[in-house]
């Protein structure tokens, strides 16, 4: 369900800005995304360190291996910040 409002969300919003559709609307959804990433990499490394339950918000924690299907291969594969590097430019 969860996915399927993001969808129906992002076609609305398409049709209904077709015309204000430009680079500037893409850069501004990357750095929201950017940021999110960042404050989740905080997260993850800061909560592991203060409570004994660990947290993996974006599946990015290097405390806890990702179970999706293509990144697991790639968290396995790579080193971490090579992983987050991947991972950040697949997301987009």
């Amino acid at each position: 369900v969860h996915h399927g409002l993001q969808i129906v969300l992002a076609i609305y919003l398409m049709v209904y800005n077709r015309r204000k559709l430009n680079f500037k609307y893409f850069l501004s959804g990357i750095s929201i995304f950017a940021i999110a990433f960042i404050l989740a990499n905080i997260f993850n490394l800061s909560f592991n360190t203060v409570s004994d339950s660990s947290i993996n918000m974006f599946f990015v924690s290097p405390y806890v291996a990702t179970n999706l299907p293509i990144l697991s291969q790639a968290y396995a594969a790579l080193p971490f910040i090579i992983y987050l590097v991947v991972y950040f430019f697949l997301s987009l």
